[in-house]
């Protein structure tokens, strides 16, 4: 098979050539090396059956977002692939700080639920899980009852030092930037939509800061309609 090709045109140069084969849909591929002729025209030679790892090598090579490095993975991350990471940290007590909308620079250790993190082109999410167990595909998610975070889990930056380069793949990056920033204002106005308690969220924050609990209320939690499952989905979506 012969082709007409201008060579001096060409930014590149054609090397090898994928053939499919099929009726409706591809059910052979076969890969091909492609010569340059004497009159300037391209000759595309015997094939060979193309393998599943060659086909994976050469997409590689097209888009080298898509080669992974196998790494273990920690038993808090739940999905980890390019450009997207979801973690989960268990219940247990953190330091919090609280500096506007009624506080003053105020700080304290306080119980906080289990939490399910994502960092994904959806950007940096938190959301709460009930129980200490880690969440499965179908356990619920609940909205934070944290200051700057949006409704659906979306969180405001603020003050908070996003971890870059390798410090990106970290969980424990991501979770110390979130607690170590000053939560200032709360996203959410409505009533009963942050946070399930009488008096409304500062009310709320003001008992935690003074130790009302030893373990956090997660009957205080306000139900999402999301799942572990559909967070996923939604990441896979905007990838």
């Amino acid at each position: 098979m012969s082709v007409a090709m201008n060579l001096s045109e060409q930014p590149y140069r054609a090397q090898h050539a994928v053939l499919l084969y099929g009726q409706h849909r591809p059910s052979y591929v076969s890969v091909h090396e492609v010569a340059e002729q004497h009159d300037g025209s391209l000759r595309i030679g015997a094939g060979t059956p193309a393998t599943m790892s060659g086909l994976r090598e050469l997409f590689d090579q097209l888009d080298p977002s898509r080669k992974v490095r196998p790494v273990f993975f920690e038993p808090n991350v739940l999905s980890q692939g390019p450009g997207w990471l979801v973690w989960w940290m268990k219940p247990q007590t953190r330091r919090v700080w609280f500096d506007g909308s009624g506080f003053d620079d105020e700080s304290a250790e306080v119980p906080h639920p289990g939490l399910v993190f994502a960092v994904s082109a959806l950007g940096w999410q938190v959301f709460a899980v009930g129980g200490k167990g880690r969440p499965r595909p179908g356990t619920k998610l609940y909205q934070v009852p944290y200051f700057n975070v949006w409704e659906g889990g979306r969180i405001c930056t603020g003050s908070a030092r996003i971890p870059e380069g390798a410090k990106a793949q970290e969980p424990k990056a991501w979770e110390d930037a979130f607690f170590l920033s000053r939560f200032s204002h709360p996203n959410i106005h409505e009533a009963n939509k942050l946070v399930k308690y009488r008096g409304g969220p500062v009310k709320f924050w003001k008992a935690m800061l003074k130790g009302k609990f030893k373990s956090f209320p997660t009957e205080t939690l306000v139900e999402t309609n999301w799942t572990v499952s559909n967070l996923l989905e939604s990441i896979g979506r905007a990838r």
